[in-house]
């Protein structure tokens, strides 16, 4: 069984080994993850207040590391001014570099050994006790296998042990968090209007995955109850017009819609924010520029006889995909500072390729 993976309007399935794509040795990885796992600490001491160590021990015990990260943050690093932030902000960047350079060496080359680069990054995550980093490392792994070209086959050893690996994490993490997750007896809410219901045919026949396909949904379906709720919103205040010319206040749509509903903790999507302040005219034209964008940095990518380049580009597009996943989610992209300085770092490479590009073709 396999799904292919191909893009349709543009050859995007042009092997990158024809532009000789960085290559190193055993040593030089091992030096790298060391590197990467000693900055690792670094952080997790600094964000969490507990070194990668005691993270790994807190597996399996009674002790959240959520919960640490929490109460870590809010009384001591929300203190902490940005210009102080700065070294730790910087690791995280280094860190989330290297887990997509593994990823994308793992997918596009086969090579296992990359792997273990991610694995400062997924140290964060597990001492944070969070899941987006999972999830960016996930959605890595399909969208480079989509640019690839190449098939993914789902009955693989590969295919199994990387995605056992993410889901196992994503399960640890809900159950130090939420621990009652798995002992589901009576209903249990996300929001006061989003219940699990153990009634449902699912959890009577697979109770295991009708627990996570829930409180999955508290990340990926709720956007899409809150877009038809705003709309919902907005009509009863006689705001519709809001959807086409937008509000203009630059606040959250949240002030609308989640006087109607229980909005929770969940996010925003990004893609109702925009709409709300500036319409849904300037919203679709920040999609179709973004897709724009997208195909021209794609195949450019594979133009590129600099493998620098050529990687730069495709981690670009990678964020591009990502934003356009988190219009109906929310906070995928934009919430993270790392993020958004590597996408400006990425779009200033980009801009100066093009214009030296264009200077070269200029000249008589």
């Amino acid at each position: 069984m396999s799904i292919a993976l191909k893009l349709s309007n543009f050859n995007a399935n042009i092997s990158l080994a024809d532009y000789g794509v960085l290559k190193m040795s055993n040593i030089t990885i091992l030096g790298i993850f060391l590197v990467g796992f000693f900055l690792s600490n670094i952080a997790s001491v600094f964000y969490t207040g507990s070194n990668s160590f005691e993270s790994i021990t807190n597996i399996g015990s009674t002790i959240s590391n959520y919960a640490n990260y929490q109460e870590h943050f809010k009384s001591n690093v929300s203190e902490v001014t940005s210009f102080d932030r700065i070294p730790y902000v910087l690791i995280i960047i280094i860190l989330k570099v290297l887990a997509f350079f593994s990823i994308f060496n793992f997918v596009y080359f086969n090579r296992i050994k990359y792997l273990l680069l991610a694995v400062p990054l997924i140290m964060i995550n597990i001492s944070r006790g969070t899941s987006i980093e999972l999830f960016e490392l996930m959605f890595s792994y399909f969208f480079l296998g989509f640019l690839s070209g190449r098939q993914i086959k789902i009955i693989n050893i590969k295919f199994i042990t990387v995605i056992s690996i993410f889901i196992l994490l994503f399960i640890y993490n809900i159950y130090v968090r939420t621990p009652e997750v798995f002992e589901i007896i009576t209903k249990v809410c996300y929001t006061s209007d989003l219940c699990f219901v153990p009634e449902n045919l699912l959890f009577k026949y697979l109770p295991f995955l009708s627990i996570i396909l829930f409180y999955m949904s508290s990340y990926f379906s709720f956007g899409t109850y809150y877009i038809f709720e705003y709309v919902k919103a907005l009509y009863h205040e006689n705001n519709l017009h809001f959807l086409i010319f937008g509000s203009w206040d630059f606040e959250s749509s949240s002030n609308v819609a989640c006087k109607y509903i229980d909005c929770g903790v969940n996010w925003e999507p990004d893609m109702i924010y925009l709409i709300h302040n500036f319409g849904l005219i300037l919203f679709i034209l920040i999609f179709y520029l973004m897709i724009r964008a997208f195909k021209d940095l794609i195949k450019k990518s594979f133009k590129q006889k600099n493998n620098f380049y050529s990687f730069l580009f495709i981690y670009l597009s990678y964020y591009i995909s990502l934003q356009m996943v988190s219009f109906p989610i929310g906070n995928l992209v934009i919430s993270s500072t790392p993020n958004i300085l590597i996408i400006i770092m990425l779009t200033s490479i980009y801009i100066h390729k093009n214009v030296t590009i264009n200077k070269s073709k200029n000249r008589p």
